[in-house]
């Protein structure tokens, strides 16, 4: 199958990613496991130090096939591709493009995950999946109660396999959070969700809450860990 007719017949999710203390681990632990044919785009958000290039696009590229980039403004976010957060910025989605800006500190916190989340549940509603993974603090709980408000998945590692589990942890006991996997676990998943014809209802149709629980429930049953 060419790569137009796959991208064509697998819908297409996009997957913002959430770590900060403990995520580089996490992150390249997940993407060595994702499959390089996918057709989900990846936004990722690592907490790191603003006055330092990244070389987080370059260090997990050395861990998987799957395409990864320092994320550019204004650029089209592409079915296949995993986009880093350039450091000291702010990353959401506008419009199915990149849209990045100068990150405002908010009482000494960087909710950056926050800010990406809300993006996307404006933006691709039942299509946009948040994980956290392994990090300090609360960012991405209130992201990920949006997203799940607007139809998405919201996703995190288990706490217990965190090397720092305060954000995972938090998402969960605050309730918005649909599984908590290992990371490996994680990649099969998305792809089954990718795949469910939940994601063909009009825009004008919103989810109920029976909806969603029984999508919830397939998922769950699909899961082989």
């Amino acid at each position: 199958m060419s790569e137009k007719d796959k991208n064509n017949s697998d819908p297409h999710l996009v997957v913002g990613v959430g770590a900060s203390a403990g995520g580089l681990e996490a992150l390249k632990r997940f993407f060595a496991v994702v499959p390089k044919d996918t057709s989900l785009s990846f936004i990722v958000v690592q907490h790191m130090d603003p006055n330092h290039d990244s070389m987080l696009a370059d260090i997990l590229q050395r861990e998987t096939d799957f395409p990864c980039k320092q994320a550019k403004h204004g650029e089209t976010i592409e079915p296949g591709h995993a986009y880093m957060i350039p450091p000291g910025q702010y990353i959401e989605v506008v419009n199915d493009k990149i849209a990045i800006s100068k990150r405002k500190e908010m009482l000494g916190s960087r909710m950056a995950v926050d800010h990406l989340f809300r993006s996307m549940a404006n933006n691709y509603r039942s299509r946009a999946v948040g994980l956290i993974f392994s990090g300090a603090g609360s960012d991405g709980t209130a992201g990920l109660r949006a997203l799940k408000a607007a139809g998405g998945l919201a996703i995190v590692q288990t706490p217990e396999s965190a090397q720092y589990a305060s954000m995972p942890r938090s998402a969960v006991l605050a309730g918005v959070v649909d599984e908590t996997l290992p990371l490996e676990s994680i990649p099969e998943l998305l792809q089954e969700y990718a795949l469910h014809p939940y994601h063909d209802m009009r825009d004008d149709e919103p989810s109920s809450t029976s909806d969603m629980t029984q999508i919830r429930a397939l998922l769950k049953a699909q899961e082989n860990f």
